[in-house]
């Protein structure tokens, strides 16, 4: 059996993974969904729009939007221009819970 360890290369980690921690979103941002089960949350800090773009070849990422307090409401939107207000949250994630990539295949774009 052979171990290959690296850090990851999604740099907002581990601040993503929580609401109380989560990074704004600005003019660009981006993640990676690098491991099994991993979410990226972002805090919108004003009324606009998202373009969320992926990279071609890796597992099928989605994007939910979240109120306030974390609860959904919109879920598994696909890369495209997606309508935010201010004190939401965005949350990515892998379409298929079971799957991850490394960071270039599993990288995100976050467009404000």
């Amino acid at each position: 059996v052979y171990a290959f360890g690296r850090s990851f290369d999604d740099t907002t980690e581990p601040a993503n993974d929580s609401l109380a921690t989560a990074p704004s979103v600005s003019a660009d941002g981006q993640g990676a969904i690098e491991t099994v089960g991993d979410v990226d949350l972002w805090y919108v800090p004003a009324t606009g729009t998202i373009r969320f773009e992926t990279v071609a070849g890796g597992p099928p990422l989605v994007l939910d939007v979240l109120g306030p307090s974390g609860i959904p409401l919109t879920g598994g939107l696909q890369p495209g221009s997606i309508a935010v207000q201010a004190g939401e949250y965005v949350r990515v994630r892998a379409a298929d819970p079971n799957a991850a990539a490394v960071a270039g295949r599993s990288r995100y774009f976050l467009f404000y």
